[in-house]
């Protein structure tokens, strides 16, 4: 053997050869002249060594005892994985610098982990009852591997991983998160739970990354098209609020749809009812719609206009009745369906839809329990206030929407409540935020993207229904007045339809105001509840409102109620103050932010004032002519006036306030013309013209 060395005259290297089993054995290759399919008759076991080899060869042994991994000088090197990854890391880099190669049975990769949560669902299958079909992958800096096939396969919680074709080297601080939380990752299957790994993309503070395909399914930007039968244009956002919320019915999710006062909750809402209803998925289970009593007519107006091929049942009134056909819609209120709660319970619904969900806000309340005890395939919740501003009532909104989600109370104040409002953790926040995104949709008048759409103004007709005494007194108004009017002629006649439309407008706006009582009840007016109702709203946008009414006694009536029901001093401008007095309230309006509601009989707040603090107008009764209103709506609205206005007009449903708006309506391109600046126009009517716009009609 030596003789052949000599022969050669060749240098030699270390080769440092290891198998699957990381048994590393030390071989030398001489440098010779053979060719290269002969090149392993140069290769050569420590047995054959010359003594010069033999003597450098220690320098490698040298190499295993300096990183302490056990080994016998010049016998096979033995290692376990702990052994191994010294040697990965330490070593082998410097083999080259000791005359030395690696050969090994597979590469030898240091890697960097990754961990994804993953699915193959495709859309059309995606719901939230199938999230247990997640998949959890730790990505490789070659391949990736299942989680729990790398869980089992590093049981001995050593950085080293031995595939089919690698040794990977773990990068040690991503390979003990990932198999701290391995176990518990995989044993969550609740899909709730799931989701919320999902969105927050975190488990205590530990990231993870969502894939794409799960992360486009809980995130999507689908815009569905519009149903062929609705009566009305969406605007751009109102789309993308009503396919969000047919995403989410397919999903599974439920919603609050929290947009802006006026931006058109309710179309967005019935746009989706009746996306289902051409799908034919309303056949069997209607679709219940809570809402306050004040709300019911409105509701009931805007479905005529815009979704009349949906079928409603008004489920309201002392006299009310339990419908045994087949509608679309169940439209009831929220005290309706805590006293006949067995009825809601009985009856599958496919949508179940609360408006003005404050209402729900306190959790203990027996109100909010019962509304919480109706079962339906999915929940939307509808209101407009900000309610991520008080954590606790959101939870009360949420459980609602999403039982369960976000846990009990207890552990949500524990959770959230306690780390966000006390401690202003925003880590805490952040979480929040993201676990709740896809089940909230908030869009504000002053978004840039809604502001390029809407209009300077936006108009909001309101319908209200007239109370029992308000009923009661608005026929005893018409008791044979048709005849009456029947009998007279020029003047007379005229004078008689004055007095009579004035004592109908009065008994819509309040029955005190007709009747002159001293005591005022809200109520005893549809108009006055449904005030009530949108002023708590503006409120809590801590927004300024201008409250328009043609009479000084009417605006007396709500000066006092208003104030007295919101704890809040509420300003009155009216013919009968000096100039003085009108400046010093128009100032207080303007200026002081404690003053957010003033009121204006149509005449002295309606010409010449700047009076742009406010962002909302309501028309508690109307004019009935365009030029007279809009005249007023501009005191808001004008140069100086940096917000889009809000407008309410205030509707009767039934009465003779929605048959003269409606005939307004027909006639707008020619109603500066047409129309006298008041309601002498109708003094022109027939008698059974009269009779059409008047009577009640409920």
């Amino acid at each position: 053997m030596e003789n052949r060395y000599q022969e050669h005259q060749s240098d030699f290297k270390y080769l440092l050869i290891i198998n699957d089993d990381l048994e590393c054995e030390i071989k030398i290759r001489r440098e010779g002249n053979a060719s290269e399919k002969n090149l392993k008759d140069n290769i050569f076991t420590i047995k054959e060594a010359s003594d010069k080899e033999l003597e450098d060869i220690g320098r490698i042994y040298d190499l295993f005892d300096q990183f302490a991994i056990e080994n016998t000088r010049y016998e096979k090197i033995q290692m376990d994985k702990k052994a191994f990854i010294k040697f990965a890391l330490n070593i082998k880099p410097i083999l080259r610098d000791n005359n030395a190669e690696l050969i090994s049975s597979k590469e030898i990769i240091e890697s960097d982990l990754k961990l994804i949560m993953d699915t193959d669902l495709k859309e059309n299958e995606f719901s939230l009852k199938k999230l247990n079909r997640i998949k959890w992958i730790v990505r490789l800096n070659k391949g990736r591997i299942a989680l729990r096939d790398f869980d089992k396969q590093t049981e001995n919680n050593k950085e080293i991983l031995i595939t089919r074709n690698y040794f990977f080297i773990l990068n040690r601080n991503e390979f003990l998160d990932i198999k701290f939380y391995a176990s518990s990752l995989l044993k969550t299957t609740e899909n709730s739970e799931i989701l919320k790994l999902a969105l927050s993309e975190e488990i205590d503070g530990f990231k993870f990354e969502v894939g794409e395909n799960l992360k486009r399914l809980i995130n999507p930007s689908r815009v569905y098209e519009v149903p062929r039968t609705l009566k009305g244009e969406l605007r751009t956002y109102q789309k993308i609020g009503y396919s969000w919320l047919v995403q989410n019915i397919r999903s599974g999710f439920g919603s609050i749809l929290a947009d802006d006062m006026g931006l058109g909750k309710t179309l967005q809402v019935l746009t989706a009812i009746l996306y289902f209803k051409e799908k034919g998925l309303l056949e069997e289970r209607p679709s219940l719609i809570v809402v306050p009593p004040t709300l019911i007519s409105n509701w009931e107006h805007e479905i005529r206009k815009f979704t009349p091929e949906l079928s409603y049942y008004i489920y309201h009134g002392t006299n009310r009745r339990f419908p045994l056909e087949d509608y679309d819609i169940v439209l009831s209120s929220y005290g309706v369906i805590r006293n006949d709660l067995d009825l809601f319970l009985d009856k599958e619904w496919f949508l179940y839809i609360i408006d003005e969900a404050q209402n729900i806000k306190s959790p203990h309340t027996q109100q909010t329990k019962a509304i919480k005890e109706v079962n339906a395939y999915n929940k939307i919740a509808l209101t407009g206030t900000p309610i991520e501003n008080r954590l606790t009532d959101y939870w009360s909104i949420f459980d609602f929407t999403n039982k369960g989600y976000l846990s009990s109370l207890s552990d949500f104040k524990d959770s959230y409540v306690f780390r966000i409002e006390r401690l202003e953790d925003e880590r805490s926040l952040e979480n929040f935020l993201a676990i709740t995104k896809p089940f909230v949709m908030r869009r504000l008048k002053t978004d840039e993207q809604i502001k390029g759409e809407l209009p300077d103004r936006i108009v909001n007709d309101i319908y209200a229904s007239l109370s029992k005494k308000q009923i009661k007194l608005y026929n005893a108004v018409l008791d044979g007045i048709f005849e009456e009017i029947d009998e007279l002629k020029g003047i007379e006649r005229r004078g008689t339809i004055l007095k009579t439309i004035t004592s109908l407008k009065q008994t819509c706006n309040h029955p005190a105001q007709f009747l002159g009582s001293g005591k005022p009840k809200i109520k005893e007016s549809g108009k006055m509840e449904l005030l009530i109702t949108i002023l708590e709203n503006i409120m809590d946008m801590d927004e300024k409102v201008l409250i328009f009414t043609q009479y000084v006694k009417m605006g007396e009536i709500i000066q006092d109620l208003v104030s007295k029901k919101l704890k809040r001093e509420v300003l009155f401008l009216h013919g009968s103050q000096s100039r003085n007095e009108k400046a010093e309230i128009i100032d207080r309006f303007q200026e002081d932010d404690n003053y957010k509601i003033l009121i204006a009989t149509l005449k002295t707040g309606g010409v010449g004032l700047n009076l742009t603090a406010a962002s909302n107008v309501i028309h508690y009764d109307l004019w009935w002519n365009p030029a007279v209103e809009n005249q007023a709506t501009d005191r808001v609205h004008r140069i100086g006036q940096e917000k889009d206005v809000m407008v309410y007009r205030f509707i009767t449903k039934g009465t003779l306030e929605e048959e003269i708006d409606s005939i307004i309506k027909t006639k707008l391109d020619l109603a500066e013309k047409a129309i006298s600046v008041d309601e002498t126009f109708i003094t022109e009517m027939t008698t059974e013209e009269l009779k059409r716009a008047l009577s009640l009609r409920l």
